[in-house]
């Protein structure tokens, strides 16, 4: 039961591990005032991913359950979830699992009356490959993040993944007809984790530009960079806090990749020991210097303080992360303020209900019920736990779907006219 709750996590904790790695920050107690009372310059977005407990099975799962009246977009960042069928887009079989799989999200997504962001990559959770293939096994969809070697070159495409892609992309945005789509998501990890290799993607993005511009030109298109990566901050990066020479040499890296915003990926929680605030230009500077309209494709904060068996699976409780209600709150107030201020129309707030119950998040070691414990004991051994916590209460609503503290920040934002 243990490896097949690996198998079946393993793309959601990798990703979450990495941008443990790669986010930096802490809430700012001097926080900018609201601007423009009753008018916001952004959509309001979160994605539905939920984990789906029973008493034998633990499954990843987009659920819609309490998103109604409460978004003006949905966020489909499908691929590190579910897949990309490439055999298929590469003029292979139907992948009918997957395709079931997609026709729910767009039935519920339809359901909801809402717009679509539709998040899009090639690149694997970890960033330094391909993405997961979907595969079809006995009507079930199966997923193999093993199929392809690391630091792909999608120039000499010997694959044929390069036109899968194009292929895959142009079915996506037609079967979902988005708002606003990502060709690429957190690039810039691509290029410190495979730097000879990145020129081919910025190639390959280019041309899936192009190919969407022709055939829909007001579509806004634009890849994601992780602000924690590009500022180069922490114990490991180039440049102190404030210092701006690493931002603007990574900068200058991206300029060859064709896009009308800047995408940002921003997690600054998991880095809270860098500093005790938020640098009031921690966003602001991205587009200063960058000179384009910057919007958020995720970003989030958890509510709760993370205690776990620190520093290895067997050793005492020790609590590694700080946060409450509040520092949600201020995090939130930080982000829709400076978003606004930016005039970004995007803003996608990564949960929008908890995908971990109370007693989960606050219990160590675990007591909670049925199957719970044996997650807990899994993402434990791998390291991933302290991150899995805070991941799983950066919602608005609990668990349960109740409104947590943070709700009535989100309300008052989410009843402001779009100008």
């Amino acid at each position: 039961m243990k490896q097949k709750i690996r198998r079946t996590l393993v793309i959601c904790f990798l990703l979450i591990s990495v941008l443990l790695m790669l986010s930096c920050g802490h809430s700012n107690s001097d926080q900018a005032e609201t601007s423009s009372a009753g008018n916001r310059s952004f959509y309001l977005a979160s994605v539905p991913v939920q984990f789906e407990v029973t008493d034998s099975d633990i499954r990843i799962v987009f659920d819609f359950d309490g998103f109604a009246g409460k978004v003006d977009l949905i966020s489909l960042h499908t691929d590190n979830f579910f897949g990309l069928p490439w055999d298929e887009f590469a003029g292979g079989a139907l992948v009918q699992a997957w395709h079931t799989v997609m026709n729910q999200i767009k039935t519920e997504v339809e359901a909801l009356n809402v717009g679509v962001y539709l998040s899009l990559t090639p690149l694997s959770s970890m960033r330094n490959g391909i993405a997961a293939k979907a595969l079809d096994q006995g009507g079930n969809l199966l997923i193999d993040n093993q199929w392809c070697p690391d630091c792909y070159n999608f120039d000499t495409d010997a694959d044929n993944i390069r036109a899968a892609y194009l292929a895959y992309v142009r079915w996506m945005v037609d079967f979902f007809d988005p708002i606003f789509l990502t060709h690429g998501i957190e690039v810039d990890m691509y290029m410190d984790a495979c730097p000879y290799e990145y020129n081919s993607l910025i190639n390959l993005l280019n041309e899936v530009y192009d190919q969407e511009k022709a055939i829909n030109p007001d579509l806004p298109i634009f890849p994601s960079f992780t602000a924690g990566g590009l500022w180069d901050y922490g114990d490991s990066g180039q440049c102190e806090v404030g210092d701006t020479t690493c931002l603007v040499a990574n900068l200058a890296l991206q300029d060859s990749i064709k896009r009308d915003r800047f995408g940002v990926s921003a997690y600054p929680i998991f880095m809270q020991w860098e500093w005790e605030g938020i640098p009031q230009d921690y966003f602001s500077a991205l587009s200063e210097l960058s000179g384009e309209r910057v919007v958020f494709c995720e970003t989030g904060w958890g509510s709760y303080p993370v205690t776990v068996p620190w520093p290895g699976p067997d050793d005492e409780c020790f609590q590694v992360l700080t946060s409450s209600d509040d520092d949600q709150i201020e995090y939130m107030q930080f982000l829709f303020s400076q978003a606004d201020e930016l005039g970004s129309d995007l803003v996608v707030w990564w949960s929008l209900r908890d995908y971990l119950f109370e007693q989960f998040l606050t219990s160590c070691p675990c007591d909670s019920p049925g199957l719970w414990c044996l997650l807990y004991d899994t993402v434990n051994e791998d390291g991933l736990l302290p991150a899995f916590l805070m991941w799983g209460s950066m919602g608005v609503m609990d668990y349960n779907g109740q409104e947590k503290a943070s709700y009535a920040l989100w309300h008052e934002w989410r009843n402001r006219t779009i100008q």
